[in-house]
């Protein structure tokens, strides 16, 4: 390679400038520092004479509220003069000494007043003179002018009585001397002199913070111009600097890919650059010597590649695993404590258990919110697609959380006026999911007050439907300035708030993720101290089971009243009745009710045909305003209603002593109001089966009982408390699961629902038991865990379809049983053959709603 192929491909040429030459010996870490300095010493300039600006923008608006507290103390003078005048002419007038307490009040405000005005203008000598002088010329109003104009009144008073000489004319002639006047004209001129001069200094000190204002925005845009600029130039002037040697290399690397090694880069430069093209002949030689060493590396790399897809593998099993590592246990825990709650105990053992129990729950909610937040953060989560009752959904998910917001003294109110088709087809465990999220932060935020609920359901362009969903409440608030961070992971408050109201700062995040995975949004408005509000959106789909919801019976002819000491509660209920053709009258208070029924004309069609009763209001209970309802008998024709809280329950014969027709706990439903109505206006049959009375659990009972054959029965519903199961008869049910206290657990839940169930510890043991059986007593239902050893269930229910249990069992419903919650999870039970899935821990109701769904319907 001969000298002048060298030098033209140096990294810099020979010819280059001085300033070239001295920038080539830089390092890269100099050169970074030289862009980087020179701007935030602008920075930090333009920071020094901004403090200044603002300092004194700070001390001009401090003048400014002196000025107007000046000027507001000169108005003052001016009224306590008026009310001088006022009061002395009164007495003047009149001769009562009533008239003088104007007088004698401005007298004694007058001292502190003035003497305060002065001490504010001590600044300006020439204000304090005009105040100095409005004090003289007061005293001097006084003593020549309201004293001896006072004490000949009082003279003329005196003389009517003990026939004096004095007379109202003495006292005109002292006024027409007008000497009181005259002190009193120069008091206002002097007190408009100063409020003038205050209020051009007013003006001044405005104008002077506006010029301060401007001259601090303007050093700033120019400040930040002028460091944009210089970092600008000194960045262009190092890169370019950089690039031309980059150029050199890249040339160098071209011919080297090229497969020419001849011609190595020569090294003028003295920083990180020249390093680099030390390194690439180095590398140019050694690759050179070693071809076949990069064959082998070549084959390293792919081993790596293949290492980075078994590393995201092994991340999503981590997480399945994790989630089965944990919810099994929890499943134990849960389960137990559940049992554990059900037997006798002490008040103390039963305290303690229950304690035990709630915390339980709660770490599993805590654990959870992590999963989902994993789940959803690494792309693992999934929406199930189903048709659901949108009513029901919100009916239920409020009822679920109304007890823990009751036993805080807080209403619940859910309002789904806005929701005329309540089939729609979406996802519902994810929307139970966001409601709860956001719900539980309401309650949890919310000290007393209410909380509300308000569903609206609309079509959207492309055929589908948008749901938006508003839950507000009456809490603590949000600053602004958190408003923005609040739907991030881990985000909360303050650390204040993790310490006093709990919880992992992942809920709102999750929230905004399943919102986003459902085609929504959500956002939020609070004013600290009022409340909150939170708005969701999602996309649903239409459901081909899509019908209007309305009242079967002639809501036109009902007249119905509403009593409910909450307002927002009140008129919910009053819109929704109206909203169906009644005629509704809301009445916050018991004492109103009675007297609009005293009103009422026996002769006439009774005033109300049922009265919705608030267990609570404002002047009595409820029960007392029934009681004085019964008392009347021409009364007796109306339905009473009472609207309980969750706590209460169950009450139902003790309701229905007190004279009550039905009873249901809020928040009222809709799905309540309706069925409600129907059963107390009609005559239907139905009627002559309540004992006592109408509840809650009639009321659900009746909607399940008038849906058309085949319908499948909503989750929510719930049997009478003390009504057995009705299950059919040779039931034998089989249990696969490898961990006892797992065992033991469904073991209990079965037993509280009367069943029973013959366990074994694996998918192979499931197997022979299956095959052994009794042919006249075959087993009707398998529950199968997923993970188990030796054989697990998703062969074993694979094994069990193909046959090779016995032909009977291939099509015997088999309900998966997993710890897992991973994407997936479901379809990978469906794929194996199973039947259905519950996912641990296993909850009671979940258990006995699957039981029913697959034995009896």
């Amino acid at each position: 390679m001969n000298s002048e192929k060298g030098k033209s491909n140096s990294v810099v040429s020979e010819g280059g400038s001085t300033l070239d030459v001295y920038v080539t010996r830089l390092s890269l870490t100099q050169k970074l520092v030289a862009c980087i300095s020179v701007p935030i010493v602008m920075v930090v300039v333009l920071a020094w004479f901004s403090h200044i600006n603002a300092n004194k923008l700070l001390e001009t608006t401090a003048w400014v509220s002196h000025t107007y507290e000046a000027i507001g103390r000169g108005h003052v003078l001016e009224k306590l003069i008026v009310d001088m005048e006022t009061g002395e002419r009164g007495f003047l007038i009149v001769g009562k000494k009533s008239f003088l307490e104007p007088f004698d009040s401005a007298i004694d405000r007058w001292g502190e007043e003035s003497e305060e005005l002065k001490y504010l203008v001590a600044d300006n000598p020439e204000q304090v003179r005009r105040v100095s002088r409005v004090i003289f010329l007061q005293k001097k109003w006084i003593e020549r002018a309201a004293t001896p104009e006072i004490l000949l009144r009082q003279k003329v008073r005196i003389g009517a009585i003990s026939e004096s000489s004095f007379s109202m004319a003495d006292v005109v002639n002292l006024i027409d001397a007008g000497e009181g006047k005259r002190i009193i004209d120069e008091i206002r001129a002097e007190l408009n002199g100063f409020i003038e001069v205050e209020e051009a200094l007013v003006e001044q000190r405005i104008e002077s913070a506006v010029d301060s204002a401007d001259s601090l925005f303007f050093q700033s845009m120019a400040g930040v111009l002028l460091a944009i600029m210089l970092s600008t130039f000194l960045a262009i002037f190092f890169l370019r600097s950089i690039l031309s040697s980059l150029g050199n290399i890249l040339s160098a690397i071209s011919r080297v890919g090229a497969g020419d090694f001849s011609r190595p880069v020569e090294v003028s430069s003295k920083d990180e650059v020249g390093e680099l093209a030390k390194s690439f002949n180095s590398m140019a030689l050694a690759l050179q010597e070693s071809i076949d060493t990069a064959g082998r590396n070549s084959i390293y790399l792919e081993e790596k590649n293949s290492d980075l897809v078994r590393v995201s593998q092994y991340k999503a099993e981590f997480l399945a695993t994790m989630s089965h590592e944990i919810r099994t246990p929890m499943n134990g825990v849960l389960g137990m404590l559940g049992l554990l709650l059900k037997t006798d105990l002490s008040e103390s053992q039963r305290r303690k258990a229950a304690m035990a129990h709630s915390s339980a729950k709660h770490l599993l909610v805590t654990i959870n919110d992590i999963l989902d937040f994993s789940k959803v953060d690494s792309g693992k989560m999934e929406l199930d697609i189903v048709d659901f009752d949108l009513r029901l959904l919100l009916g239920d998910v409020a009822e679920s959380f109304a007890f823990w917001a009751q036993e805080k003294g807080l209403e619940v109110i859910v309002n789904t006026i806005g929701i005329e088709h309540s089939m729609v087809k979406g996802d519902p465990g994810r929307i139970r999911q966001i409601i709860n999220n956001l719900a539980g932060n309401s309650i949890k935020f919310t000290p007393s007050g209410e909380i509300s609920i308000r569903a609206d359901l609309s079509k959207i362009d492309n055929g589908g439907l948008l749901l938006c969903c508003e839950i507000r409440d009456t809490g603590i608030g949000i600053p602004a300035d958190q408003q923005l961070k609040l739907f991030e992971p881990f985000s909360q408050l303050d650390a204040s708030t993790t310490r006093k109201f709990g919880g992992t700062g992942l809920g709102l995040s999750i929230v905004k993720k399943l919102c986003e995975l459902m085609e929504g949004g959500v956002r939020v408005s609070s004013v600290p101290g009022e409340g909150s509000r939170f708005i969701f959106s999602v996309k649903l789909m239409q459901s081909e089971e899509s019908r209007y919801v309305i009242p079967q019976v002639n809501m036109k002819a009902l007249s119905l009243l509403v009593v409910d000491h909450n307002s927002t509660s009140r008129k919910m209920l009053c819109e929704q009745l109206r909203h169906w053709g009644a005629k509704v009258r809301g009445l916050e208070e018991g004492g109103a009710v009675i007297d609009a029924l005293e009103q009422w004309d026996e002769e006439r069609p009774p005033l109300f045909d049922a009265i919705f009763i608030d267990a609570h209001l404002a002047d009595m209970d409820g029960e007392k305003l029934a009681k004085k309802i019964r008392s009347n008998a021409h009364f007796d024709v109306i339905k009473l209603v009472m609207m309980t809280s969750m706590a209460h329950r169950g009450d139902a014969t003790f309701y229905a002593e007190r004279g009550f027709n039905a009873y249901f706990a809020k928040p009222a439903t809709t799905s309540d109001l309706f069925d409600a109505l129907a059963v107390l206006v009609e005559d239907a049959e139905a009627l002559s089966d309540v004992k006592p009375l109408v509840t809650h659990h009639y009321l659900e009972s009746l909607r399940n009982n008038s849906r058309p054959e085949g319908e499948p029965v909503p989750m929510a519903y719930q049997a009478p408390e003390d009504a057995a199961i009705a299950w059919p008869e040779n039931v034998r049910l089989l249990l696969v699961e490898d961990n006892r206290i797992n065992q033991e657990v469904v073991k209990g839940i079965l037993e509280d629902v009367d069943l029973v169930a013959d366990v074994v510890g694996d998918g192979e043991l499931a197997l022979t038991a299956l095959r052994d059986v009794n042919e006249g007593a075959p087993y009707t239902l398998v529950l199968m865990d997923c993970q188990m050893p030796v054989l697990d269930g998703y062969e074993a229910t694979r094994m069990i379809r193909r046959g090779e249990a016995g032909e009977q069992y291939k099509q015997v419903p088999v309900i998966a049983l997993t710890a897992n919650s991973m994407q997936g999870d479901r379809e990978k039970c469906l794929d194996a053959g199973m039947s259905d899935y519950l996912s641990k821990p296993i909850d009671p109701d979940d258990l006995e709603n699957m039981l029913k769904k697959w034995l009896i319907q």
